[in-house]
């Protein structure tokens, strides 16, 4: 069973965790590897923490993992629609001229 409920979870399987300061409008990515080699891993959600800045308590918020590349991911994702928008553009081209052929079908 995957426990986030503590840092060391969200560490362990690539989670981050950020609080929010509604006074100085801001987010900040706590540093969770250098919580966890603390000792703090053990910790468990929520807790309170405070603004560095100004004091105000802040609001926490656990950010899953962002896929950036392969499989699935949002990279590959982006390629593929500007091929298939390629693919569509040459396609065209030969559609309106079936005659003459477009470099891309070369």
């Amino acid at each position: 069973m995957i426990d986030l409920g503590t840092l060391a979870g969200l560490h362990r399987y690539g989670h981050s965790l950020a609080a929010y300061c509604p006074r100085c409008d801001q987010w900040r990515e706590l540093p969770l590897a250098e919580l966890v080699a603390a000792g703090h891993g053990s910790r468990r959600l929520p807790f309170t923490v405070r603004c560095r800045d100004c004091g105000k308590v802040g609001q926490l918020q656990v950010r899953p993992p962002v896929p950036t590349r392969g499989p699935g991911g949002w990279m590959e994702i982006a390629r593929q629609r500007a091929s298939y928008k390629a693919m569509a553009v040459c396609l065209s081209k030969f559609l309106a001229e079936p005659l003459s052929r477009p470099g891309c079908l070369r």
